[in-house]
């Protein structure tokens, strides 16, 4: 590198690219300016593209601001994994599956309509705005996004199931008041809102509204895993529910689908999506042996001795879905953030470590794993596309209940960043070779994840489009600890259980304890 200046601007590209904006300035926190975990891996591959050395996770996370990325000192040559064949092109034949297609596609054969396999999106919309307008926005998305018009067949002669892509975009918004739906819709006054005067409530109308989405699974063979509903509430006030299978859809395909929404209602033209769901399965493919070689001796390692089960085994696929939520401040997870940066972690590294910390002091385990996702997006290009792209990682937090805070924070900022970077090779590949006992979930029952906001949307003059979370009836899972970033800065974590394999009393410990944990983690900004 000839000088700071160059690097400077290597940086401030690498910056552009990742957030579409110019750096505020050299002091202003990558974090501030809009990113996220996601981003950050994004962040990370421009950076060591650019740079021409492979740049840690730690080292962007402990000084994220354009000053501190402009001092980074030269490591490594950048890899074979970071200088990524490109894309294949889209030849319109049917595609393999991409990896995390493959598991969401064998739970669906094992267990049909499974609800942790779809995702549920509401929507409050206000204002002066027009149903039909509304479905042929909905249907320039999905024309948009080749995923949304997917179905996956089986090859009769080879049974391998593949994507094809239907040529054209297919979409009923079914419009019905939700006095009309399951019977099971609680009422809703007229003071319930998506907001501070009443979110639970309209939580549970949406729950209701699909209720018999629940029961009805999707025919993945034959139709695109997409449904619409639109529900009027009264005072002029209506819920959009969109059901989509997770094969097709993640947490950050959310922000994509609700921007190009908003944009094609107000009549404007779409961000270009220069990759195709199909084209990226390609590509995985190709990319799957180097980056196995560079991941299997570093999870082969860090599993070859994990905690043992420390809850019950379920006797069903699902259960009933409990939980109980707690509520941080901007001040409270503003220190979060910096500690996290400070033991070189993102700010999904103090969640885990407030997680480690109470669920070994709730259920008297000294080593703790945790399950967790990477984003899947770490080549730019990823990151307008929608699909599922999220890959699950273990996170093994050893001696957790004879550690301080301090010693939490260091062991879970390590484990989380370099899990992110080994978590390219997907995760049942990864079963498959370090053969974890089967009759449980391989390594963890717990699972901790940083969700991105939920975005909010602008249709026109005086109409909007908020955001409603939908809980779910029943779950797979055993126990899962989320936050969900509020518009104030805040956090909502929520804390959700199998209530056949967590203990009311026990869920209620895990709460007590998840409040010191995130308490005792602030106290070291």
């Amino acid at each position: 590198m000839s000088g700071a200046r160059t690097r400077r601007e290597l940086v401030v590209e690498a910056w552009r690219a990742v957030l579409e904006v110019e750096p505020a300035g050299d002091d202003e926190d990558f974090f501030d300016a809009g990113g996220n975990s996601i981003l950050l891996v994004m962040l990370q591959r421009e950076l060591s593209e650019r740079l021409g050395h492979r740049v840690p996770l730690s080292r962007i996370s402990a000084d994220p601001t354009l000053a501190g990325l402009s001092a980074l000192e030269d490591g490594p040559a950048a890899d074979a994994a970071v200088r990524a064949t490109p894309f294949p092109r889209d030849d319109g034949r049917p595609a393999p599956l991409a990896h995390s297609q493959e598991r969401l596609w064998l739970q669906e054969q094992f267990t049909p309509g499974h609800v942790d396999g779809t995702i549920e999106l509401a929507y409050l919309l206000a204002g002066d705005w027009e149903p039909e307008r509304l479905e042929r926005a909905l249907l320039r998305v999905v024309e948009h996004h080749p995923v949304l018009r997917t179905i996956y067949p089986i090859d009769a002669d080879d049974l391998e199931v593949s994507q094809v892509v239907r040529p054209t975009a297919e979409l009923v918004l079914e419009q019905r008041p939700t006095e009309a739906l399951s019977g099971a819709v609680p009422p809703l006054g007229p003071g319930d809102q998506a907001g501070p005067g009443g979110p639970e409530a309209l939580e549970a109308v949406a729950a209701g509204v699909f209720a018999d989405w629940w029961e009805t699974p999707f025919d993945l063979e034959a139709a695109p895993p997409l449904r619409a509903r639109l529900c009027a509430l009264g005072d002029g006030r209506h819920l959009l529910c969109l059901q989509v299978h997770h094969l097709a859809f993640d947490g950050w395909s959310e922000r994509r689908l609700i921007d190009d929404l908003a944009a094609a209602y107000r009549g404007e033209e779409l961000r270009p999506v220069p990759v195709g769901y199909a084209s990226y399965s390609r590509w995985e493919r190709s990319e799957a042996a180097q980056w196995l070689e560079s991941d299997l001796p570093f999870w082969r390692d860090r599993l070859s001795r994990p905690p043992r089960p420390f809850l019950p085994a379920p006797g069903t696929a699902e259960g009933e879905r409990r939980e109980a939520e707690i509520g941080l401040d901007r001040d409270t997870v503003g220190r979060l953030t910096r500690v996290a940066a400070s033991y070189g972690g993102p700010p999904g590294a103090a969640l885990a470590a407030a997680v480690g910390r109470a669920v070994s002091g709730a259920f008297g385990v000294p080593d703790v794993c945790l399950g967790t996702v990477t984003a899947g997006r770490s080549v730019t290009a990823l990151e307008p596309v929608v699909g599922c792209f999220v890959n699950p990682v273990a996170l093994v937090l050893g001696g957790v209940c004879g550690q301080s805070p301090g010693e939490s924070m260091r062991s879970t900022a390590e484990a989380l960043t370099s899990a992110m970077e080994h978590g390219r090779t997907p995760f049942d590949e990864l079963v498959r070779l370090l053969g974890p006992d089967r009759e449980r979930h391989p390594w963890f029952q717990t699972w901790v994840v940083l969700q991105n906001e939920p975005p909010r949307a602008h249709l026109g003059e005086a109409m909007w489009l908020d955001p409603v979370r939908v809980p779910k009836p029943r779950t797979g899972l055993d126990l899962v600890v989320e936050a969900i970033p509020r518009p104030d800065g805040g956090w909502r974590v929520l804390v959700a259980w199998r209530a056949d394999v967590v203990a009311g009393s026990s869920a209620e410990a895990l709460r007590t304890e998840l409040r010191a944990a995130f308490g005792g983690l602030a106290d070291l900004a």
